[in-house]
């Protein structure tokens, strides 16, 4: 959205979150990627002038395979972190439930979250 860069450019050294980000962190290249400037926008957030001026950082969530997201994203220096989020085992939510005192003992195996 064009009101995007100005609302950013109010708040540097900012974290902007981006959940659900499949449809703008997705390989250019892909036959069913529908062309837009989600990606090149990101790097130059990110990866540029604006980046270096502005000093923020991008979390993007996404629900997709790694090696369909653009390149780009992935090389050294821009992706900084990547976490795996997989299912939880039983142990891990009874656990959970203990520590914060939550009733319930984590019955249903495979919690995953998202």
């Amino acid at each position: 959205k064009p009101g995007l860069l100005p609302f950013l450019m109010r708040y540097p050294n900012s974290i902007l979150i981006v959940e659900d980000a499949e449809n703008i962190i997705r390989d250019r290249n892909q036959d069913t990627f529908v062309a837009n400037q989600a990606v090149s926008n990101l790097l130059n957030l990110s990866d540029s002038l604006l980046g270096d001026a502005m000093h923020q950082q991008i979390i993007c969530t996404f629900n997709c395979d790694v090696k369909s997201i653009d390149s780009a994203l992935l090389r050294d220096g821009r992706l900084v972190v990547e976490h795996k989020f997989d299912k939880l085992s039983v142990e891990n939510p009874r656990h959970l439930c203990l520590e914060l005192g939550i009733p319930g003992n984590g019955k249903k195996p495979g919690f995953v979250i998202s």
